[in-house]
């Protein structure tokens, strides 16, 4: 096991609110490299991407797209 120092910064977004929450303590932290995959799946309702944004809660938002 290798021990690392780790950081957290996060930045503003309109989509995001949680830049707003200050870190007080860091409890852990992991790094990993792997390969994902994904079932097939099915569509089951199609939404307009642009509204959908607010609500998908990953690593892009409005201003990106």
């Amino acid at each position: 096991m290798l021990n690392a120092n780790s950081s957290i910064d996060f930045q503003p977004s309109k989509d995001d609110p949680w830049y707003e929450l200050e870190v007080v303590k860091i409890i852990g932290s992991y790094y990993t490299i792997q390969t994902t995959s994904m079932l097939k799946g099915e569509f089951v309702a199609e939404v307009d991407h642009k509204a959908f944004v607010p609500y998908s809660f990953l690593k892009w938002d409005a201003e990106n797209l």
